[in-house]
């Protein structure tokens, strides 16, 4: 990593999210995603949206550990991240909850309002059970505590949304 990066030693996280009370894990099968369906190819396109550049940085580095996710933009705020949005083909966001200057609750309301289909997971170091108000209502289709991302949690929520329900 390059200069300003954290230089704590690094846990291996579990390969584990939040997900809603009965539900079962969701086995790691690749999916098209909603880009890729008008393209053929099989690839998730990845936006990371986080103040911190040390995180953006860690995010990507997992991202590219991911078989069938790429990364195509990191933004620190909502600003940035409609302008990837608006040049790049995007199929799910990392969005960190608290950007500096405002909500990631909210621009996550505002990015699945303008843009359908798009995919939000929402990250934090928030306890699952001191997630601030919004976070259950906003659209995204789940939570994941920063130190949980990993290949097997990406993997786990888009499969859980693309094979599952959905929305």
């Amino acid at each position: 990593m390059g200069s300003g990066a954290c230089t704590t030693p690094h846990r291996r996280a579990r390969p584990m999210v939040t997900r809603p009370l009965g539900c079962e894990p969701v086995p790691m099968v690749p999916t098209a995603s909603p880009a890729a369906h008008d393209s053929g190819d099989t690839t998730v396109h990845v936006l990371v949206v986080d103040d911190q550049r040390s995180f953006r940085a860690a995010a990507a580095a997992v991202i590219e550990l991911t078989d069938r996710f790429t990364l195509v933009g990191e933004a620190d705020g909502g600003t940035e991240a409609e302008a990837v949005l608006g040049s790049e083909p995007v199929d799910l966001v990392l969005m960190d909850i608290n950007l500096r200057d405002e909500s990631g609750i909210d621009v996550t309301t505002t990015l699945l309002h303008d843009h359908p289909g798009l995919q939000v997971i929402l990250m934090s170091t928030y306890a699952d059970t001191d997630l601030p108000e919004g976070a259950a209502t906003c659209g995204a289709m789940r939570y994941v505590h920063k130190e949980r991302l990993s290949p097997a949690a990406l993997h786990e929520a888009w499969n859980e949304r693309h094979l599952g329900d959905g929305r």
